[in-house]
């Protein structure tokens, strides 16, 4: 069967073509405008984008569970899929799935980029790992946490619950996998800085083991972490807290030839050199430039996060998320870093860059679905 579709794609708009499962049964729509259009085939049926089921379809990705309320209670559907293009992969998935071949009929829809339809069949087929990754795709985090947690995959359970900002579980989850330093980035997120202490600790991260210290009020044991880091700056001012004047003054001393050494580097374009004498200097700002400028855009960024340049930050995340190729994360990091940039022209800036992630990621999209 040939079907027109220039409107096909993964989100319903005001005129897919659509495949709901319907208490077991695979029904194709044509979303239109008029309620009283004729079916576009025998196999297609029409359906009325203002119904209830039409609006609430509009704006939904292939996968989800559409539930709508009527007089006679609450009724339930899953957009197996959307688009023209996958109508015979879905029709197989169906086959498949009624002759009992589970397995393959996941496999289809998630070709079909049905991922949340193709996760519940591979978790009922008990593929974990393929069902996490199918929810990992469809962006359904939680669901894919507690799979990679019921398979004993406590960092992947990790990255995904950090991935919607549930810090908790994520940090615990860091900790069951013996990632010490994410578990200790959770836990200070959570304020909870002996737990933090302990895990930067471990992993002999000093400098946030002194940050950790100081607010917990250690002000020595602090000020001797951030020595052990190189961070004269912020050691001096912990020693100065704990009234070691003596110990503080040679701290400060230290921070002079740490500047003098930093601004020969930068001189010399030495720029991770010349960052990291800045950063024990105590100075962020000077340090996130030349991270930027040596291409060091992770450190950049929590130099600029520390000099409260959040625009600056999320726009160093922003363009190394797009040189990775996660397009999605970087578009939503360029949105973020626009709307809290204070100057015209650097807003305006972001903006051009959005748009340019944009095109890439639409580019990319259509690539895969040829």
């Amino acid at each position: 069967m040939t079907i027109d579709d220039s409107q096909s794609g993964l989100t319903v708009d005001r005129e897919s073509l659509v495949a709901l499962n319907d208490q077991g049964v695979l029904r194709w729509f044509r979303l239109v405008e008029d309620a009283g259009a004729e079916p576009v085939t025998n196999d297609i049926g029409y359906l009325g984008r203002w119904s209830p089921l039409g609006r609430s379809l509009i704006g939904r990705r292939a996968g989800e569970i559409v539930t709508i309320r009527t007089g006679n209670g609450a009724n339930a559907f899953e957009l197996v899929g959307v688009g023209a293009e996958h109508f015979e992969s879905i029709r197989a998935a169906w086959t498949a799935e009624a002759e009992g071949d589970i397995a393959r009929a996941a496999g289809l829809l998630e070709s079909s980029e049905s991922y949340g339809s193709a996760g519940r069949r591979y978790l009922q087929a008990g593929d974990l790992d393929s069902a996490a990754r199918c929810y990992e795709s469809a962006c359904q985090w939680h669901d894919a946490a507690e799979i990679h947690n019921s398979a004993g995959n406590s960092l992947q359970a990790a990255k995904c619950h950090e991935r919607v900002s549930d810090w908790i579980p994520a940090a615990y989850a860091y900790e069951r996998a013996n990632e010490h330093k994410d578990a200790g980035r959770m836990f200070e997120l959570l304020q909870m800085w002996d737990r933090a202490a302990i895990h930067y600790e471990a992993c002999n991260e000093q400098s946030s083991l002194g940050r950790c210290l100081e607010r917990m009020g250690a002000f020595l044991r602090a000020a001797l972490a951030y020595r052990s880091a190189g961070e004269r700056f912020k050691a001096g001012a912990c020693h100065d807290l704990a009234g070691e004047s003596d110990a503080a003054a040679a701290d400060r001393a230290e921070v002079e030839l740490q500047l003098k050494s930093a601004r020969c580097y930068e001189a010399a374009e030495a720029w991770t050199q010349a960052a990291e004498g800045y950063r024990c200097a105590g100075r962020s700002l000077d340090a996130a430039h030349a991270y930027e400028c040596g291409g060091s855009l992770q450190l950049a960024a929590e130099q600029f996060t520390l000099a409260e340049c959040l625009d600056d930050a999320l726009r160093c995340q922003a363009v190394d998320c797009r040189n990775r190729g996660d397009l999605v994360l970087a578009c939503e990091l360029f949105e973020q870093a626009a709307a809290s940039a204070w100057w015209d022209a650097a807003r305006n800036e972001l903006l051009s860059l959005l748009s340019e992630c944009r095109r890439e990621l639409s580019e990319v999209s259509k690539a895969i679905n040829r």
